[in-house]
């Protein structure tokens, strides 16, 4: 039986890496999927990206601001997306 933020393999436990996850029992890590990300060595779960942020990468380590005049308005985005016609953001707004 293996913990959770570690995978095993033939008997021994590793510490799930940056950027990918490992729930109990896990043979391997497994990379966090687009839209969430964690920096944190020894992980079960991946967070999703705040709003106003997104990671387009699988096994990232941090979610990005959204770059102005672009904009993510739910947690977990792999994209920003672009402002509507005559609309405007800030960096890293909603």
């Amino acid at each position: 039986e293996c913990e959770e933020g570690y995978f095993c393999s033939n008997g021994h436990a590793t510490l799930c890496p940056r950027g990918q996850y490992c729930p109990a029992n896990s043979t391997f890590p497994r990379p966090c999927p687009k839209g969430n990300a964690t920096n944190t060595a020894g992980s079960a779960t991946c967070t999703p990206c705040k709003v106003g942020t997104a990671t387009s990468w699988a096994a990232s380590l941090d979610c990005i601001s959204c770059m102005p005049g672009t904009f993510a308005g739910t947690p977990g985005k792999s994209l920003c997306d672009t402002c509507p016609q005559d609309t405007y953001s800030s960096l890293g707004q909603v």
